[in-house]
């Protein structure tokens, strides 16, 4: 009776080697800011869009979120969490995009059989990936736990990272599988049904929008110059 309920409470597997699909692509959008943070009143960044390249020199994460309760891409920070019934949460597998296949992503941690955590084996939960740039964070938590702490983080940023620019997105298609708990776990990008398929041209694009632009220094600097004459003409008034 002990090994039933430990076998019915343990983790499923996904096949995470296979992440790497003509199912998946990445892209950035530097003409719009992300809605998830504020932006302080900028304007529109005057970025380009495109595929993650390495060869552009950005490096990206992607993270598999699940939950039981929500089946909708989520608007707001509050929706990502640790409760399955209302929030998406984390299951611990991540990809990168790879040098290679026009910014497609490679899983993390190759393994066939990855274990997706907060996902029991046997349940049916629904799926969505979240991307974001390096220099927002090597982890969800971390890159989470910034975007939670927008003012602070972005701040910092400003001030002490000129010509940072930071992404962060969701991908707009949202699956439903069930997931088994024997090698080689189940697919989770494709065409198939409750599959995410997050490709250039389909309809479930995982596109991350830009949070900030840091100015270069000598932006900076005038603007700081122009404080100071600003300062010194009103004391002389």
């Amino acid at each position: 009776w002990v090994t039933l309920i430990l076998s019915a409470s343990a983790q499923g597997t996904v096949n995470w080697a296979l992440a790497v699909s003509t199912s998946f692509i990445g892209q950035t959008n530097g003409t719009t800011y992300s809605p998830f943070v504020n932006s302080y009143g900028l304007a529109n960044p005057s970025g380009s869009s495109g595929n993650t390249l390495l060869s552009q020199g950005g490096v990206y994460y992607y993270e598999l979120l699940t939950s039981i309760g929500l089946n909708y891409v989520p608007s707001n920070l509050s929706q990502f969490g640790t409760n399955l019934n209302n929030s998406w949460v984390d299951t611990g597998l991540t990809l990168t995009n790879s040098s290679t296949g026009n910014g497609r992503a490679a899983a993390i941690n190759p393994n066939t059989a990855a274990i997706a955590n907060n996902w029991a084996s046997g349940s049916t939960q629904n799926i969505i990936l979240v991307g974001w740039s390096a220099n927002l964070g090597t982890t969800w938590s971390a890159a989470l736990a910034h975007l939670n702490d927008w003012g602070n983080f972005s701040s910092a940023l400003y001030w002490n990272n000129p010509q940072e620019t930071l992404y962060f997105g969701v991908g707009t298609g949202v699956g439903t599988l069930t997931i088994g708990g024997v090698n080689p776990g189940i697919g989770i990008f494709g065409s198939g049904a409750g599959q995410l398929n997050y490709t250039d041209t389909g309809t479930g694009n995982l596109v991350m929008y830009e949070l900030l632009t840091v100015p270069e220094p000598t932006t900076i600097a005038l603007v700081g110059l122009g404080g100071i004459a600003l300062l010194a003409l009103r004391r002389k008034r």
